[in-house]
């Protein structure tokens, strides 16, 4: 499945000021799958958003080949959730996530020739 995927889109929680284990086992589960791939991040949590998770696991995304994108759209928990829990991200944040996902799909464009095999 990540093989056959151009691009990805990482929902990053943050916990304890880091990644979740099983996003790292993800992403170390596999290697040349994720390769010549951009990706674009989603984070939340409470204070940083989601922010030092994704400052966590870029260099792991990098060293695995990936091309992460610079902009990240963040949830800050306080923020964007009613008093029954569930998610109210707003229009702005919707916005952002729309762009961020026609920014990957540019990127998976651009680095799709990186990713064909090479002419004997």
């Amino acid at each position: 499945m990540v093989d056959a995927a151009d691009a990805f889109l990482i929902l990053a929680a943050e916990y304890n000021r880091g990644i979740t284990a099983p996003l790292k086992n993800a992403l170390d589960a596999l290697y040349a799958e994720w390769a010549g791939k951009p990706v674009g991040y989603v984070s939340y949590g409470m204070s940083s958003a989601g922010l030092r998770a994704v400052e966590m696991i870029t260099p792991v995304a990098v060293a695995l080949g990936m091309t992460p994108l610079p902009d990240v759209v963040t949830l800050p928990l306080r923020e964007v959730l009613d008093s029954d829990g569930r998610l109210i991200p707003g229009e702005r944040r919707a916005r952002s996530v729309q762009l961020l996902l026609e920014e990957l799909r540019r990127y998976a464009e651009a680095l799709s020739q990186l990713r064909k095999p090479a002419a004997a």
